[in-house]
């Protein structure tokens, strides 16, 4: 998978590329019959593609959306510099604010309250979570078939027959119902099931299998270290006019509205001092206070944005997860026992799928309203 501008390989954790199983043919040698699961593999990538362009199309509406009420609100507000104008500059004007507005209420309909390229964007995201913990799962729910898959090349394969049922049990329950999964992971009144294997392995200290340390090894960097560079990821500062990062989105609209604070109190300062100098005879120009309504409008486009993108609850919910992730890998490279670390791994999966439900309901839960 190719490198994103800030250094992070998507789905490496699952070897998306052949980059990615080379690189791990070379450190798991005897695990690749784990690690390479190219079913699976194409399944997340059938999902995954789709999913970024349902949420740049998602993200693009609504931001025309707030954008065009912010031009239709401009529009109006710039009346009183219309006089003196001919009557067809004033009509154009008058007709462009209305086309934008019209247009801006069409598009929140279709795109923003029926929600259609998110629900799709968040549906999908859904499934390629719920692969990538299916994929991880195996190393605590079937750690003990895992184990024997390293006896000889016949186990290994053995292992591999084995997935192939396990995974179109998960297919049949996950990818068939997935419309009723996410409905039932957003509810507020439900917490989900996180295990996707039946049953789960209950504990390593009764196996009575010796654990091979590169299993370990091959769970802490392809799963616990990816999750966290990924949450480092998320709260690097991104480039662009509007940036994918929450933490670049906060510093922006920030800027904007303390740019926007400043402005307006110039103006009034400047109003003050004229009133104070000349009293009625120095009132300001029209566009003092049609500027002073301007900025008021960008205000609250930006106050629309943010409610749409959601900036500061994501970036609160990775620096928590961070933080997290951050913990248990000082515990998981602590850890004396396997059976320790087996309890670790749960834990690690169980706030992965915490974090894909706060996600979810996040998004689920913006609005582009203005």
């Amino acid at each position: 998978m190719t490198a994103d501008l800030n250094g992070h390989r998507f789905n490496d954790d699952v070897l998306a590329s052949a980059t990615d199983i080379a690189e791990a043919r070379k450190r798991f040698p005897d695990l690749m019959h784990l690690l390479d699961h190219p079913e699976l593999r194409q399944l997340l990538q059938a999902y995954d593609v789709p999913a970024n362009a349902a949420k740049k199309r998602s993200q693009r509406w609504g931001i025309l959306a707030v954008l065009l009420a912010s031009l239709a609100l401009i529009g109006a507000a710039a009346t009183p510099l219309l006089h003196g104008l001919s009557e067809d500059c004033t009509r154009l004007v008058a007709l462009i604010a209305a086309i934008c507005g019209v247009a801006s209420i069409l598009i929140g309909l279709k795109g923003v309250l029926w929600s259609r390229a998110k629900v799709g964007w968040l549906h999908r995201r859904l499934m390629t979570e719920r692969l990538r913990q299916f994929h991880f799962q195996a190393f605590v729910c079937r750690l003990n078939d895992i184990v024997v898959s390293l006896v000889d090349e016949q186990a290994a394969a053995d292992y591999v027959t084995k997935r192939r049922s396990w995974f179109a049990e998960f297919r049949a329950r996950i990818e068939s119902g997935l419309v009723a999964e996410f409905t039932d992971l957003v509810a507020h009144d439900t917490k989900g099931d996180i295990w996707l294997y039946k049953p789960c392995t209950p504990s390593v200290r009764e196996s009575g299998h010796a654990i091979p340390d590169q299993i370990f090894d091959a769970y802490r960097e392809l799963r616990i270290r990816h999750q966290l560079r990924y949450a480092n990821y998320k709260l690097s500062q991104g480039v662009g006019i509007l940036p994918a990062s929450a933490a670049a989105q906060i510093v922006l609209f920030s800027n904007v509205t303390l740019v926007g604070i400043a402005t307006l109190l110039i103006i009034h300062l400047g109003i003050a001092v004229s009133v104070a100098i000349g009293g009625d005879s120095l009132q300001p120009s029209p566009w003092v206070h049609v500027i002073a309504i301007w900025i008021a409008i960008v205000a609250l486009a930006v106050r629309a944005l943010e409610e749409g993108l959601q900036p500061a609850r994501e970036l609160d919910r990775y620096r928590s997860y961070r933080a997290a992730v951050h913990a248990i890998l000082e515990r998981f490279e602590a850890a004396k026992w396997p059976w320790e670390r087996v309890e670790i791994m749960r834990e690690m999966e169980r706030l992965s799928f915490d974090e894909m439900i706060d996600f979810l309901k996040t998004h689920n839960e913006a609005r582009y309203v203005m």
